[in-house]
């Protein structure tokens, strides 16, 4: 399974989110509502350019925190790898296969992510 094409459209998805947050972010006013009550009513504010920041930050960080940090575990867990038929995938013709399918399921849910962020 190649991973190519889902992380091409996980940092297309990420472009596209930034490029959005960016033009939405014109009208926003120079305090931005940050928290929220129960009720919904507006508790907390921080400035403009700490929010832009902030959900950059989450629009990037996120994603490649759920992309980075299980690619390495999956790539150096060796036997620790806790799989259905574990003794089946892990055998060495297998191996490759099922790490691959792993790391590109986890793609997908980074771009989940993304796109719930963006949702928000």
């Amino acid at each position: 399974m190649n991973a190519r094409l889902p992380l091409l459209i996980l940092t297309v998805t990420i472009l596209l989110g930034l490029i959005q947050l960016w033009i939405s972010s014109q009208a926003l006013p120079p305090l931005v509502a940050s928290h929220f009550d129960a009720s919904g009513t507006a508790n907390g504010f921080m400035p403009r350019n700490a929010y832009l920041l902030l959900i950059s930050l989450l629009l990037v960080g996120v994603p490649a925190f759920l992309v980075l940090i299980p690619s390495y575990a999956i790539r150096n867990a060796g036997n620790q790898l806790n799989l259905p038929n574990k003794e089946y995938w892990l055998r060495p013709e297998n191996r490759d296969r099922a790490v691959a399918h792993l790391l590109v399921r986890g793609i997908w849910l980074a771009e989940l992510v993304v796109l719930f962020l963006w949702y928000m």
